[in-house]
């Protein structure tokens, strides 16, 4: 005599793991978070539009709080607005009156040996636009041979109509990881507002 599992009984099995499969799906969904969906990066490391709009929000690092530290760190700066600053010379950058200027790239803490504080932006000298930083950079991770590197990309939009017509100088300033200091690059990019 052949013996097997009862119809009762398989149809009991399946009934139980689909439960199981519509209890997971339900619990997923309670634990995911309402946040809106992250920002992705371009090629060549500039933001998606709406990545760029959180940049016009209030800034919440302050320069003079701040004390300069001495020593280096790594980082690029990829883009001004469509104009590719990795090559050699920079080509000379000008844009139209009331035009927005987006910089983009990446900087990392390499004395901590993480993804910095924040990074501002300093428009001749004097005023500064905080950066949205934080941006997936895994090529940053990978050349570094780092992980603490891979969200350490940024964002800067300086907005239309904030700079006069003329020349202006951006410098950057690498917030420190633990947020109580900044390096100072010398890498300055010169553009011409027409």
């Amino acid at each position: 005599m052949r013996k097997g599992i009862s119809p009762a009984l398989l149809i009991g099995i399946v009934a139980l793991a689909f439960a199981c499969f519509f209890v997971g799906l339900i619990v997923a969904a309670s634990l995911r978070s309402p946040s809106a969906p992250p920002a992705t990066a371009a090629p060549g490391g500039a933001a998606t539009a709406a990545a760029t709009s959180a940049a016009a929000a209030a800034p919440t690092i302050a320069l003079a709080a701040l004390q300069p530290v001495t020593g280096e760190t790594y980082f690029s700066l990829d883009k001004l607005n469509q104009t590719s600053l990795l090559t050699t010379p920079v080509p000379p950058i000008t844009v139209g009156a009331g035009e927005a200027v987006t910089l983009s790239g990446w900087a990392v803490d390499t004395r901590a040996g993480k993804a910095a504080g924040g990074v501002l932006v300093v428009i001749d000298g004097g005023q500064t636009v905080e950066a949205k930083y934080g941006m997936e950079r895994g090529d940053v991770a990978t050349a570094l041979k780092s992980g603490g590197y891979a969200k350490s990309g940024f964002v800067a939009t300086v907005g239309g109509g904030t700079l006069p017509a003329g020349k202006h100088e951006l410098t950057i300033r690498i917030v420190t990881a633990d947020g109580r200091g900044y390096y100072a690059p010398t890498q300055a990019i010169t553009i011409t507002v027409a």
